[in-house]
């Protein structure tokens, strides 16, 4: 007997297309991705590196 798999269109939909998650008081927002580690360190890099610009 073989398993039914679930449709993965859905999650798909709203990985690719930005959907809307609830947060934890029922409100409906805007989906954020996730911030990936590398996009981290390069917005940390950016940030020093206009702080440095405004000390020069």
């Amino acid at each position: 007997m073989e398993m039914a798999m679930p449709p993965l269109q859905n999650a798909i939909r709203l990985a690719t297309q930005g959907g809307t998650e609830m947060d934890s008081t029922g409100e409906k927002k805007p989906r954020q991705p996730k911030k990936t580690w590398r996009r981290t360190v390069e917005q940390e890099l950016k940030n020093r590196a206009s702080l440095c610009r405004q000390h020069l």
